[in-house]
């Protein structure tokens, strides 16, 4: 994981690498997770959770059901990146 400062950030939010970037409180600045981190999909229906410990600065997924050989891991990114398709155009 790489930790950005609050100036950090709010700068890289502005470019596309934001899509990639993670809140970090308890300063308010953001991080990038690095490895399998970065991998996981989002879904309304993950299988795993992520936990943030601040004082080990480490992200840590966890399986929140069993997981069938074979199946995307997934959780859920708590913002709101997708506008969900009613019809409506």
């Amino acid at each position: 994981m790489i930790e950005l400062s609050v100036e950090d950030f709010s700068s890289l939010n502005a470019t596309v690498m934001g899509n990639y970037t993670f809140d970090w409180p308890p300063d308010n600045g953001g991080a990038v997770l690095l490895g399998y981190g970065m991998l996981y999909n989002h879904s309304d229906a993950p299988n795993m959770r992520l936990e943030r410990n601040h004082e080990s600065r480490v992200a840590l997924f966890y399986a929140t059901r069993r997981i069938e050989v074979g199946e995307e891991l997934t959780f859920r990114y708590n913002v709101v990146w997708f506008k969900k398709d009613d019809g409506d155009d």
